[in-house]
């Protein structure tokens, strides 16, 4: 997993690229799914929320690299005061094939 940029403004996006790969003997789908875990909220949040997923075909042995984008849209905080705002800090990049099973993390700052 590698990100575009580790550090961002609120109101950047980041990148998130990975390879998948189908290592079975038959075509079937894949579907990615990248989490965000806000590190330190100035409010109760979910443990993870589903950031961004992408569903793809593959055959026995193909490999595609997939990009997956996360931005304000995905990184912000409702606060006290009903207003949506995308709060400085740390967060993680979850990635997995689903929510139980992280297979990549990655750090991304907000300042």
């Amino acid at each position: 997993m590698a990100l575009s940029r580790s550090v961002i403004d609120p109101q950047d996006t980041v990148t998130v690229s990975v390879t998948v790969t189908n290592t079975g003997k038959y075509t079937g789908d894949a579907v990615p799914q990248l989490y965000v875990r806000d590190m330190f909220s100035s409010v109760v949040k979910p443990e993870r929320q589903l950031a961004a997923f992408r569903r793809l075909t593959l055959a026995p042995g193909e490999s595609r690299r997939v990009e997956l984008t996360v931005g304000p849209k995905q990184l912000r905080t409702l606060g006290p005061d009903y207003v949506w705002r995308v709060e400085p800090g740390k967060f993680e990049l979850q990635l997995g094939d689903n929510a139980e099973n992280i297979l990549l993390r990655a750090d991304l700052t907000v300042e």
